[in-house]
């Protein structure tokens, strides 16, 4: 790198003479610069060349701005910028609070129920009412059912009475009586008003005096060639006939023939052909 020679004033020994008056120019012309340009002249001179080995100092060439010269800066410290930014952030951050307070409230709020304890305390008592009220008709249902059973009760229904045969007793809806088959022997006969056919019950060997219903039983004096003695069917299902017996387990009945057979309450009274009566009870 070339070195340069210095003269006495300070200036580049090999320094021409029109660079002199060149600089001595630009100086006066720094010098002469308003206060109100000092801005554009900082800026000129930053990207001037400077002569390299002059002394400002010495040459007078540059001189220091007072404190009322120069250019004027828009703020004196780093946060001034930011303290008016933030200002404007909070007054816009009041003004929208300001804003949301005189607001309606829009709040959804549920208005507590009140339920009134009048109709609910009706409503218990009518269902302890209807509660008792189906328990008191279950408890007579099954009251009458144990104590009806399961035969049909009737105010009107004959317990005690009898007929000649061909005659007909009625009892629970349906219709009783002694009938002589085409075969040749009697049978007890049912009929009802909704069925034509009748049924037959069963059938006995002799031939009846009569027929005599007492208490659910129907009771059937019959003579036998030679002999006689007396049929008995209890109404039921699966019930079968049998021949009325005597306390100590006999059957009732004898030799000869039945002249005339009545009741009585529960005795039935039996007249035989040869003027002989017997009393036989049925309960």
């Amino acid at each position: 790198m070339p070195r340069f020679r210095q003269t006495d004033d300070g200036r580049p020994a090999n320094a021409r003479s029109g660079s002199d008056e060149a600089i001595e120019a630009r100086d006066q012309a720094l010098l002469e610069i308003p206060p109100s340009a000092a801005s554009e002249v900082g800026a000129i001179s930053s990207h001037a060349p400077r002569p390299i080995g002059v002394d400002p100092a010495e040459t007078g060439a540059f001189e220091t701005l007072s404190a009322g010269s120069g250019a004027v800066m828009g703020r004196t410290s780093v946060t001034d910028g930011f303290e008016g930014r933030a200002t404007g952030i909070s007054e816009a951050v009041s003004a929208q609070r300001l804003r949301s307070s005189q607001r309606p409230s829009v709040a959804s709020r549920q208005r507590p129920v009140r339920v009134s304890k009048a109709p609910v305390i009706i409503i218990g008592v009518i269902a302890a009412i209807v509660l008792t009220l189906v328990v008191i008709l279950v408890i007579n249902l099954v009251s009458g059912l144990g104590a009806s059973g399961p035969e049909i009760q009737d105010a009107d229904r004959v317990e005690q009475t009898q007929v000649a045969p061909g005659e007909t007793i009625q009892y629970d809806g349906y219709t009783y009586s002694v009938a002589q088959s085409a075969e040749g022997p009697w049978d007890l006969v049912r009929a009802s008003s909704t069925n034509s056919d009748p049924l037959v019950l069963f059938s006995f060997p002799g031939t009846p005096t009569g027929l005599i219903l007492c208490d659910g039983a129907f009771i059937i004096p019959e003579n036998l060639a030679g002999s006689w003695d007396v049929v008995a069917w209890t109404m039921g299902d699966g019930s079968v006939p049998a021949l009325l017996a005597n306390e100590d387990g006999s059957s009732v009945g004898g030799e000869g023939q039945i002249a005339e057979a009545t009741l009585d309450g529960t005795t039935l009274n039996v007249t035989l052909a040869d003027g002989q009566s017997l009393s036989l009870a049925l309960s």
